[in-house]
């Protein structure tokens, strides 16, 4: 679907398929100089430390101009914004387009105001939502929340009547602080099967990930909730790896750790534990990354 769009709007898509590796993605783009990179945050992520490995020199090298992304928390996230536009030089949005036709894109403000629902008249999902629990419709007022259902209205194959994907968000209604945008927009919250529920606290991850993101360069920005017991319910305290800044030294890691938690309190409710992983401890992936480690398999 995105690459159509792209060829009816004059411009060229180089489709390269991430089975290739990354080295096969960095040789495309430094042969053919695009002018822009549509992927998940992960990879791009992953290719600011592959490039210098690959190439021998800096992604922001290769002359991208801006980054679309989608399929996982990111662009939101501000810390991880900033990473990624000052590793590349480039200008980055979130885009999102679920059921096919429910469109949504970050506007060109220097802050992140949401996902802008630019065409309302070929999707019904930001007028639909449920509660994720009772699948009972939800009144759509400013900073509600819910579980989006979509509805395509102009899709001629697989029509999409009323398909929940399991996305949470939060609804905003008022204009847009960054570029005047006066329709709806959404705030992405977590996935409902992602969701973990600490002494009757519904956490989703990307909320502890915002947090810990928060803290760069003293946390990479990266997580992984370890589970002993299979979802939702999760006997407190909650775990938390925490991928550490490469500059954290070993007795700066107490203080850290209390300073996650206290913003985990303030902000989410719970009192985790957090383990600490060295800086480039968690795997690297071209894929989206797994948020959990099960332990009980």
């Amino acid at each position: 679907m995105l690459l159509w769009g792209i060829r009816r709007m004059g411009a060229l898509p180089i489709d390269v398929d991430v089975r290739g590796g990354a080295d096969q993605i960095l040789k495309f783009a430094q042969l053919t100089k695009p002018v822009c990179l549509a992927t998940t945050p992960s990879l791009a992520e992953f290719l600011i430390k592959r490039t210098p490995q690959s190439l021998g020199v800096g992604v922001g090298d290769l002359g991208f101009k801006s980054l679309l992304l989608c399929g996982e928390p990111g662009p939101g996230i501000p810390e991880v914004k900033k990473r990624l536009e000052s590793a590349y030089e480039a200008r980055v949005y979130d885009y999102w387009a679920p059921g096919g036709l429910g469109y949504g894109m970050s506007c060109d403000s220097d802050d992140y105001h949401g996902l802008h629902c630019y065409a309302p008249d070929y999707n019904t999902f930001q007028d639909d939502l449920v509660d994720p629990f009772t699948k009972e419709p939800i009144d759509i007022v400013d900073g509600v929340e819910g579980e989006l259902v979509h509805t395509s209205l102009e899709r001629d194959a697989t029509p999409m009547i009323r398909y929940a994907y399991g996305d949470i968000v939060k609804v905003i209604t008022h204009e847009c602080p960054g570029c005047g945008f006066k329709g709806k927009r959404l705030k992405f919250v977590g996935r409902s099967d992602d969701m973990v529920i600490v002494k009757g606290t519904n956490i989703y991850p990307a909320s502890i990930q915002e947090i810990v993101a928060s803290l760069y360069p003293r946390t990479t920005g990266l997580i992984k909730l370890v589970l002993d017991e299979p979802p939702p319910r999760v006997v407190p305290p909650l775990k938390v790896k925490v991928e550490q800044g490469k500059d954290v030294t070993a007795d700066q890691l107490e203080a850290l750790a209390a300073e996650i938690k206290n913003l985990c309190k303030a902000k989410l409710k719970i009192n985790p534990e957090i383990i600490f992983v060295p800086s480039g401890g968690f795997e690297t992936t071209l894929r989206k990354r797994e948020i959990f480690e099960k332990t009980y398999l």
